[in-house]
């Protein structure tokens, strides 16, 4: 197993706390599922900046956790409430030098958005993207 899939399996545990968690193939079908629920999926995957590593090439993979949500008259706040949790979850590996369990040499969060419920529609959403840089060992 790669470090990139223990890291995200890493991920999704740290973000147990918050909602159940979905990765993926399960994340591609919440409709059925009960609210709050996370899904987690992977974006993008590039040679990592950084290069110091003489034994292994680093890379970098961007993800996306999407919470969602009940709308309720209030869903700006909850969704408010749901990135702090997800900021705290996550707050001991973005300040650590070895982030989710030493399979990621670093973590960063890029960006955070919300989506309003849609017309007809009793969820809200935020997404926050992720990056963590980890090691690929070929030997």
């Amino acid at each position: 197993m790669s470090d990139a899939t223990l890291a995200l399996a890493d991920l999704a545990a740290k973000l147990a706390v918050v909602a159940p968690v979905r990765a993926g193939r399960a994340a591609l079908e919440t409709t059925s599922a009960d609210l709050p629920v996370i899904t987690i999926w992977s974006t993008e995957d590039r040679h990592a900046d950084d290069q110091g590593y003489g034994y292994a090439m680093q890379f970098t993979r961007a993800v996306t956790i999407e919470s969602k949500q009940s709308a309720t008259a209030t869903y700006h706040d909850a969704l408010d409430t749901v990135l702090t949790a997800i900021r705290r979850a996550l707050r001991e590996d973005m300040m650590s030098g070895s982030p989710l369990s030493g399979y990621a040499t670093a973590l960063r969060q890029n960006a955070a958005r919300f989506f309003a419920p849609a017309d007809g529609s009793e969820i809200a959403v935020v997404q926050v993207t992720l990056e963590f840089d980890y090691l690929e060992r070929f030997v």
